[in-house]
Order: structure tokens, then sequence, then C-alpha cells
């Protein structure tokens, strides 16, 4: 996880305290995310932490859509609902659970979305 550089982020908006909303509650989460190579889409993840990646906010989370881990740009989500579901695990096995598949990808090189880098 890296700090911001010294570029002033803008402040923290309406996703950023659904978000932070929703992790507090430990509740599912409907986005509308923006990729910038597809069409906007709606996803149900699970938010399990925010992070600082360059210029960006990134937040770490379950996407039941691609049954995996997966990290989303907070300025590319167009819109964001807190769900009355709650996440089926606690708040800290689902943080231990993305801290350890994080240190398997690092340990194998692989980049963070399941892609082995070519040589």
């Amino acid at each position: 996880l890296l700090a911001p550089g010294p570029e002033v982020l803008p402040e923290d908006g309406p996703v950023l305290l659904q978000l932070r909303g929703a992790m507090k509650a430990n509740r599912k989460v409907e986005i509308l995310y923006h990729a910038a190579d597809r069409e906007p889409g709606r996803r149900v993840i699970w938010p399990i932490v925010i992070a600082f990646f360059d210029r960006v906010r990134v937040l770490a989370a379950w996407c039941e859509l691609r049954e995996a881990y997966r990290y989303f740009r907070t300025d590319r989500m167009l819109e964001v609902n807190m769900l009355p579901a709650k996440i089926p695990r606690s708040r800290k096995r689902i943080y231990a659970d993305w801290w350890h598949h994080e240190k398997i990808e690092q340990r194998l090189g692989i980049d963070g979305m399941g892609v082995v880098p070519r040589a």
C-alpha cells in the first residue's frame, strides 16, 4: 500500500463515504463501474480496503461477478449503493484472506489481475 504523492487529492466525496460506511457495517455494495476499456457495468462487491496507487484511490474488493479479488479505481465508480446484504465473513477474516492472496500473487509474480506477465 502506498501513500499519496505530493499532488493534492480531491476531497472525500459521496463515493468514499459510502464505501467506508459499507466497510464499517460489513455490507455488500453494488457499483456502476466504468473500466477504461469497456462500457460501464454493474458489480456486487465486498469492499475490503481503500488504498492509494500513484495519483488515484483504489478499492480492493471481492467481486461476485468474477469470483475473485479485484481492484477498482474510486474515480471510475459512477454509482455506489450499499446493499442490505451482509458480507458472509467477518471484516477481519476477509481482510486476512485478501492479504494472504496478495502475498501468494507477489511470490508467483502475478500482476494482481490474475495474469502472469510474459518474460
